[in-house]
């Protein structure tokens, strides 16, 4: 039973290269794929379950239990007039699709619901927390009750920061994107630090959007089915960082009160991500003579060598790109 599968086109891609205002280029490539499960079961299957994580086709031929964790913690109420909250693994799933197309045939669900007296939720984590650029791509959407929030982003401390977040209560064009911190220590609000932008109505939260996060040396910048959104210089992350993904609630402001017995999900088909890591335990294979540049804005999942970049660009200018990048990043710190 295979969950997700990651191909590299042309058996050998060097660099990785994304588009836009913040193209970049990058030296690892993840796939991840929650599409079509094969499984018996006419419900749901859970994370947990180690059966549904045989080892991934991925770069390094890591399993997807090597590259991601469920969280599991309980959280006390943030203040008098908010709810505990507990992350369980019970609420990260697989689940068969009830669209009328069945296309695709399954998903993965970050839920969170409300009890009596508390919150569930649920989390991945990317178990890399050195990561020090990336380009983040989810095609994801959000359904369920209001009062909770779904997020992705990447984190290294409540101060360190990039965030794509979206609040169930919202208008279904709204999202909220934003790096921390967005407020001074008086509560005013950073300028260039945050934005509740109005995506095109094609590309409501409640229907399935590529929503892209691009961390770049001294930029940041959002993407909806690739349309920049928002871009900002203004506490960009400047320490390595690790990729969160989540579905919670706790009663308070930000996230709003959900009702006891409503739920709200993040619904995931893939998770696509090309990074820089800032340790010497992720050195890439040695390089050819050129390096094989290949897009991964051209085919969802599979990198395509990029026509022309190789000629373009030689080995030492490639490398010489990367260093930049890594070493503009530690000036940073």
């Amino acid at each position: 039973m295979v969950l997700c599968v990651t191909i590299v086109l042309g058996d050998g891609c060097t660099i990785f290269s994304t588009n836009g205002s913040t193209a970049s280029y990058f030296e690892y490539h993840r796939f991840y794929d929650f599409r079509n499960i094969q499984t018996s079961r006419t419900a749901q299957s859970t994370y947990s379950d180690a059966s549904l994580f045989p080892a991934s086709k991925i770069v390094n031929n890591a399993s997807w239990t090597d590259d991601w964790s469920i969280r599991v913690q309980s959280k006390g109420a943030a203040n008098d007039h908010a709810l505990p909250m507990q992350y369980t693994s019970s609420n990260v799933n697989i689940h068969n699709s009830t669209d009328a197309s069945r296309d695709p045939t399954t998903y993965l669900t970050l839920s969170t619901n409300r009890q009596q007296s508390s919150q569930q939720a649920g989390e991945l984590d990317y178990k890399l927390t050195n990561l020090s650029h990336a380009s983040v791509r989810v095609l994801g959407r959000v359904r369920g009750a209001p009062g909770a929030a779904a997020g992705i982003f990447t984190y290294w401390n409540d101060t360190t920061e990039s965030d794509i977040e979206i609040l169930s209560r919202d208008p279904a064009t709204s999202i909220h994107y934003s790096n921390q911190p967005t407020t001074t220590d008086s509560g005013a609000t950073v300028p260039g630090s945050t934005w509740n932008v109005s995506v095109p109505s094609g590309a409501a939260w409640t229907s399935w959007n590529v929503h892209r996060l691009d961390w770049i040396p001294r930029q940041s910048a959002w993407y909806v089915n690739g349309l920049q959104m928002a871009s900002t210089v203004v506490n960009v992350p400047r320490s390595p960082s690790m990729l969160i993904l989540n579905m919670w609630s706790n009663g308070d402001a930000w996230s709003g009160v959900m009702a006891v017995g409503a739920a709200a999900e993040l619904q995931i088909q893939w998770i696509e991500v090309v990074f820089n890591a800032s340790s010497e335990a992720f050195t890439p294979s040695p390089s050819p003579s050129k390096p094989v540049v290949c897009s991964v804005d051209k085919v969802v999942g599979i990198p395509v060598v990029s026509e022309g970049v190789v000629s373009a660009w030689d080995h030492g200018t490639l490398m010489m790109w990367l260093s930049l990048s890594l070493t503009t990043f530690w000036s940073l710190v």
